[in-house]
């Protein structure tokens, strides 16, 4: 029996400067796009697949030296930074995308463009710290979904009118479970009330005199198009995270990006192979360099990991050598990490705490040493240690 399907066109705005943010959405759009449906894609991080004809990106991968730059992820918190300041940190930081992004010549002719073939039938906008994106609703006034690569922040929530429960579902950027004692609710509650002034009397107003230079004096104030999204997608999962109230608006996704097992690289799968008590996989994600770890905390490691002679020691090192690296560590600048984690010598797995490498760790059934360092990491590193035998530590 023959059927039809009607395929829409689709803009996705994701600013954010993060490989681990870009994989999700990432997954979503190539799904539309495998789907039929014809894609518009604003990244910095393009997928650059010829094979897939119907999805064009805009390339703004230029705003990642900017992220670079502006943020010593190995360094952490150190004590030194609190929530407060790093929420702070990084929506500021999130006008200058917005800035840098809506500046890009092919982002202008986008907004610029009075061509029939440039109207959308739904925007995809990514919903964490650039709130200046949402000109968009106002160039293409069509239906939009807000999309996270995380757990909401309450500001995102408000959007869709889900409602805020700091007494026991708090930010992401506070290091709490959802089992808090008095003064942790106190302090998440306060930090609700803080981000939420922050956000809607420093943050809104400032992308809004952004946007307006990119999409014109007409465009409503933009903490109005902050209410415009149609519905909210997160990325959290009943079966890690605690469960809370949300309205049907609210979508929750998990591991969409994930993938099918491929096969390992033959040096990599032989050093795996010869281990003879197993291996032990220490990454820090995306943004944290390990290469950038100071000689004392990197000896550390090495210490350890010279006294557990029978295990292997696959580590994600961005550099050429390592000082005293011992016979059974071997540095990769990059790995297939979810293939490198569903091999059945796997022991271990030292993270940073990012959701993404959290949910694959999860998925592939390897338990967890976490190391938190900024974001959502102290949250993510909290909530396994209350569920398993996992450890979390510091090396600030």
């Amino acid at each position: 029996m023959e059927s039809m399907t009607y395929a829409a066109r689709i803009l996705g705005v994701f600013p954010v400067t993060s490989s681990s943010h870009q994989i999700v959405y990432r997954a979503v759009m190539k799904e539309l796009a495998l789907r039929g449906h014809e894609l518009v894609v604003i990244t910095p991080y393009p997928m650059r697949d010829p094979s897939i004809k119907n999805y064009t990106e805009i390339d703004v991968s230029f705003m990642n030296k900017a992220w670079q730059n502006r943020f010593n992820f190995a360094e952490g918190r150190s004590g030194k930074e609190t929530s407060h300041e790093m929420m702070a940190n990084h929506q500021d930081f999130g006008g200058l995308l917005c800035e840098l992004m809506l500046s890009h010549p092919q982002v202008k002719e986008l907004i610029s463009s009075q061509e029939n073939h440039q109207n959308f039938d739904l925007i995809f906008l990514e919903m964490v710290t650039t709130p200046g994106i949402f000109g968009f609703i106002h160039r293409f006034p069509v239906p939009s979904i807000g999309i996270a690569s995380l757990p909401a922040f309450g500001i995102n929530y408000d959007s869709v009118g889900n409602p805020n429960l700091p007494a026991y579902a708090p930010d992401v950027f506070l290091p709490y479970s959802d089992r808090m004692t008095f003064f942790e609710r106190m302090h998440s509650m306060f930090f609700l009330l803080w981000l939420k002034y922050y956000f809607y009397y420093t943050v809104i107003p400032t992308q809004d005199a952004i946007a307006r230079r990119h999409f014109g004096t007409a465009m409503p104030y933009l903490g109005d198009l902050h209410f415009k999204p149609s519905m909210l997608f997160v990325t959290t999962d009943f079966i890690f995270h605690s469960p809370r109230p949300n309205v049907p608006a609210v979508v929750q996704l998990s591991g969409l990006h994930i993938n099918s097992p491929k096969p390992l690289p033959k040096d990599l799968k032989e050093f795996m192979d010869s281990a003879p008590e197993g291996v032990i996989y220490f990454s820090l994600g995306s943004n944290v360099r390990s290469d950038t770890m100071d000689a004392q905390k990197r000896q550390i490691f090495l210490e350890a990991f010279s006294e557990l002679p029978g295990y292997h020691v696959l580590w994600k090192w961005e550099s050429d050598s390592l000082p005293g690296q011992t016979k059974n560590v071997k540095l990769a600048k990059w790995l297939p990490q979810q293939d490198v984690l569903r091999h059945p010598k796997v022991k271990v797995f030292i993270s940073q705490g990012g959701l993404q490498s959290l949910e694959e760790a999860i998925t592939m059934g390897v338990p967890l040493i976490g190391i938190p360092f900024f974001a959502d990491q102290d949250f993510n590193v909290k909530r396994i240690c209350g569920e398993g035998d996992r450890i979390k530590n510091r090396i600030h």
